[in-house]
């Protein structure tokens, strides 16, 4: 990080070495300070949409939900991706006041999904939250095509036994249970 900083008073323009700054305090979970690295990257900068994102993550981190939401919905407008909707749907899950105009977690995690159909981890995202807004066939169908895109995962299995068991399929909900010992370490 020192290296950084002085990277960065020799060149206080040079933005990229802010997100490495980012990068460096969030791998020591200094997510405060991360926060305040990529804050400084002007709208002008070309890594502007990256500095923004990277502060969303940071808001996510220390709860600041409200924030992160901002961040997340303004770059939504201006570069729409996969990683943006999912974590809209991760803040929508977290904080408990967003603008009246927020959706549902399950609507941004849908989101993700519609965008990058083969990422397992949208798809759990959406049958979790899914299974949070009270939809237990909805939510197995979600999880079993997360086993399905990444059949090793046992939090999704260990996830899938637990709904298949709250709809009364107790047999596949064992055989579920049973992967995801097998699976967890």
């Amino acid at each position: 990080m020192r290296f950084l900083r002085t990277a960065l008073q020799a060149a206080p323009s040079y933005d990229v070495v802010r997100l490495a700054l980012w990068q460096a305090h969030t791998a020591a979970g200094e997510h405060r300070a991360a926060l305040e690295a990529v804050r400084a990257v002007p709208d002008t900068s070309s890594v502007v949409v990256e500095a923004r994102f990277l502060a969303s993550v940071s808001h996510i981190h220390v709860g600041e939900y409200a924030d992160a939401y901002r961040l997340l919905t303004g770059l939504r407008q201006r570069a729409p991706s996969a990683i943006i909707q999912n974590n809209l749907g991760v803040v929508g899950l977290r904080a408990t006041n967003l603008p009246a105009d927020a959706a549902r977690a399950a609507t941004y995690f849908s989101g993700a999904r519609a965008l990058d159909q083969l990422d397992p981890d949208y798809v759990f995202n959406l049958g979790y939250a899914t299974w949070l807004d009270g939809d237990a066939q909805a939510a197995a169908s979600w999880l079993r095509e997360a086993v399905r895109l990444s059949p090793a995962d046992g939090a999704a299995h260990a996830l899938l036994a637990a709904v298949l068991q709250a709809a009364g399929q107790s047999a596949e909900a064992n055989r579920e249970l049973s992967l995801a010992q097998r699976l967890s370490s």
